[in-house]
């Protein structure tokens, strides 16, 4: 006597809602992040995604950094200050349509807001600001706010996690991350 065991088609196996929150990145300017995501079986699968990202290595986080200070009024108060160095630091906010293209893939599209800060390292001569005279400044004259556009997908990797995949253009840079999928598949 054999018995059969009954499969599903892959349609009924995904079918319902499913959630998705994990860690995302923009790699390399944002590499701090959170993202969800949320598919309802309508439509063959269509769902919404969102997510919001930093750069973990601001200035802004030195030991060296002036808070309250801009680099307009270093320059104009500091006598012999030298300026070193700048270094941009991003953050953004994300929201996208998500699309179920096979059970184990899941695409996505769309745009988001980004925000790009930018710090600047000087050197103070006389060592009365920073340390040994370097330290850090925001420059929010150089401040820039843009879109962001982004594509990417999701792959099954377990019942499980999800590894996101995708592309961004402000900052320009690689979508990295996982998640995990409620309730597991």
């Amino acid at each position: 006597m054999c018995a059969t065991v009954p499969v599903l088609p892959a349609s009924a196996q995904d079918a319902g809602t499913s959630f998705g929150f994990g860690y995302v990145a923009d790699a390399p300017d944002e590499m701090g992040g959170v993202s969800a995501h949320i598919v309802f079986p309508m439509l063959g699968g269509v769902g919404l995604y969102v997510d919001a990202k930093v750069d973990m290595g601001s200035p802004d986080r030195e030991d060296t950094f002036l808070a309250g200070r801009t680099a307009a009024d270093v320059e104009e108060t500091v006598t012999g200050v030298e300026f070193l160095n700048s270094e941009d630091s991003w953050r953004g906010f994300n929201v996208a349509i998500v699309k179920t293209v096979t059970p184990a893939l899941k695409l996505y599209a769309g745009a988001g807001h980004a925000t790009r800060k930018r710090y600047r390292q000087y050197h103070d001569p006389n060592e009365v600001l920073g340390l040994l005279g370097f330290f850090w400044v925001e420059a929010p004259e150089d401040e820039w706010n843009t879109v962001n556009a982004l594509a990417g997908g999701f792959l099954r990797m377990s019942r499980w996690i999800d590894f996101q995949f995708g592309l961004e253009t402000a900052p320009r840079g690689f979508t990295v991350g996982a998640s995990i999928r409620l309730p597991p598949r």
